[in-house]
């Protein structure tokens, strides 16, 4: 019987992490390809760091630099140390000549 569990935990887990990836591909594709509303949505079905960044970049190619520099906010706030998201953040609010 504890065999039998393990084994369906471990069927699940390996659901779960299929689907996500899959979703990150399509994800991916779709943001590749320049249809950002589409990849946004996408992404946000999976909310980890990785989806969070790729949101703000999808905000900042579209032109919403408010919403990409809030998503940009939210990941350093959550991960202090992502320093991709930081220097993606500074070069935003140069853009938008947000000095403060």
């Amino acid at each position: 019987m504890k065999n039998f569990i393990k084994i369906v935990l471990l069927l699940c887990i390996c659901v779960k992490a299929e689907a996500q990836s899959s979703v990150l591909a399509v994800a991916d594709s779709l943001y590749a390809t320049g249809n950002y509303t589409k990849a946004i949505n996408q992404y946000a079905k999976t909310g980890n760091q990785k989806s969070g960044l790729q949101i703000a970049r999808a905000y900042n190619a579209i032109g919403n630099y408010e919403k990409a520099i809030i998503q940009y906010q939210k990941l350093i706030e959550v991960n202090p140390l992502m320093q991709i998201a930081t220097f993606e953040l500074g070069k935003l609010l140069v853009k938008t000549k947000d000095f403060d």
